[in-house]
């Protein structure tokens, strides 16, 4: 139902603000009484402080007319990047001269952050140039198995929790590998484990390496001018795209082959952006559920489940290439088969990977949250493997009392594999969520739907005008709501340990 128009900061907008209660409290008038207009000058202040919270109203008119008006309520023409000067000149006197940010960072409030190789190999790969790792002679003795363990995060972090991460592992060296040199998607992760390094082989017959060997479809339709060979990094969700497929489409077609570079620029931009792949005369689409699959999982390994949640799934998975090479030292040194306890399984990835290496598992102790992701791997487990999978929902409920129990029954478990989830850690593999004014989670209702920032809405509806950038969210680290679980797989990892020594 159509909201009545308010008279905010002295423009009409075709929206309801929020803010007014702000403005009592600060001793500023109100710019929403009948007809009253607060001064100029305080009605630019305010402007440039709010943090918007729209509800739309029904009409397309309506809807261009208010978002278009964003650009017009900045309180003066600086460019941005003299307000983003200005802004740090700021921080920096709050906080003594360091330009901290917003607020002090979480986990180690002074650490470095980590440096990453470039390229991400890891210790050796292998492929010529790499078959050769540096890695120091020892492990830290605190950090011998038994049990082998291995845990995975994503790289590029937050400052200051690899270094945590480290600090409670055993300080040992994290192997950052990018998958990009073990499949067609790049993928930059970190891996600390206690596994040899030597002696590493990879799954054969070797996955596809570039878009156009794993898509060999795609090859017809790719362009010339389009360079790309690798896929960014598997998102956990596919935002509706039609209008945006479309107007790549009407761009190429309204232009001539080559396009212009100011049109190749914009396609390439999205095409990277959102993983399109060629699948036409000028015609781009997303990557379906099934060909994500082919980086790694066997076909229709995720099938039975909703569309959703299989790139849930698979976007928040191992990357089974990557790990198989990494475990594939432990098919000599368990001839007979192993024990696994699995952390954060999702969708088996790790299984899969011991699976394709043809290391048998006598016994797996999964521990996943999700019901759908146990559904997944309960399947492949019934149809692939005749060893005893027992399955736990929730970390918290393994307790160390089960743990003994587990390690008597079995002799000890002889790895203990996993990745904490990432959601507080990652920036792009998940929604992207703005707070309001009133710190609640922002969101905009549209007649045509939900909608989570304003650029989305300027991609899905272009009527819309997206005039900048919303209020951003924050990457907590391991204090965030779900990544904190990390601290679980240390508590395991420990107690498995004691209890093993016990034995």
């Amino acid at each position: 139902m159509a909201t009545q128009l308010p008279q905010c900061h002295g423009y009409d907008y075709g929206v309801a603000c929020h803010h007014q209660y702000w403005e009592r409290r600060r001793g500023y008038p109100s710019c929403h009484s009948k007809g009253v207009k607060a001064p100029k000058q305080q009605r630019q202040w305010w402007c440039s402080g709010c943090l918007w919270h729209f509800d739309l109203l029904e009409s397309k008119e309506s809807v261009a007319w208010a978002m278009s008006l964003t650009m017009r309520v900045t309180p003066t023409k600086k460019k941005k990047k003299e307000r983003l000067v200005e802004e740090n000149v700021r921080k920096r006197k709050r906080f003594g001269d360091e330009a901290q940010g917003s607020r002090v960072p979480l986990d180690v409030s002074h650490d470095e952050p980590m440096t990453l190789p470039n390229p991400m190999v890891g210790f050796n790969l292998p492929i010529e140039g790499f078959r050769s790792g540096v890695r120091w002679s020892t492990l830290p003795t605190q950090a011998i198995g038994p049990p082998y363990f291995y845990y995975e995060n994503v790289a590029l972090a937050p400052k200051g929790v690899w270094t945590t991460i480290l600090r409670f592992l055993y300080d040992i060296k994290p192997e950052f590998v990018d998958s990009g040199f073990f499949c067609a998607a790049a993928r930059k992760r970190g891996y600390i484990h206690n596994l040899p390094v030597k002696n590493r082989s990879s799954l054969n017959p070797l996955p596809p390496k570039t878009i156009c060997e794993a898509f060999p479809r795609t090859k017809k339709w790719w362009p010339s001018w389009d360079p790309r060979k690798k896929l960014n990094c598997i998102q956990t969700s596919v935002a509706s795209s039609t209008k945006l497929i479309e107007s790549i489409r009407l761009a190429l077609t309204n232009n001539a082959d080559p396009p212009p570079p100011t049109v190749q620029n914009f396609v390439l931009k999205e095409c990277r952006k959102y993983n399109l792949l060629w699948v036409g005369r000028n015609k781009v689409a997303h990557l379906e559920p099934n060909e994500i699959e082919l980086l790694g999982f066997p076909p229709d390994h995720t099938r039975g489940i909703t569309r959703k949640e299989r790139y849930r799934s698979l976007g928040n998975s191992f990357q089974v290439d990557t790990v198989a090479y990494h475990l594939s030292v432990l098919k000599e040194l368990f001839p007979h088969g192993i024990n696994v306890l699995s952390l954060f399984s999702g969708i088996g990835g790790a299984e899969v990977a011991l699976h394709k290496l043809g290391i048998r598992m006598k016994t797996v102790l999964s521990i996943e949250k999700s019901k759908v992701n146990r559904t997944v791997l309960r399947n492949w487990w019934d149809e692939h493997e005749s060893g005893l999978l027992i399955e736990i929902d929730n970390i918290k409920n393994l307790t160390s009392e089960r743990i003994e129990s587990y390690v008597k029954k079995f002799g000890g478990f002889d790895l203990v594999i996993g990745g904490s989830p990432c959601n507080n850690i990652a920036g792009s593999n998940r929604y992207h969520q703005w707070r309001s004014h009133r710190g609640c989670w922002g969101c905009y209702s549209t007649p045509y739907g939900l909608i989570q920032t304003l650029e989305e809405a300027s991609v899905q509806h272009p009527f819309i005008s997206y005039a900048g950038s919303a209020p951003g969210y924050h990457r907590d680290g391991l204090n965030g709501e779900h990544s904190y679980l990390f601290y679980h797989y240390v508590r395991v990892l420990e107690t498995v340990k004691s209890a093993m020594r016990r034995l």
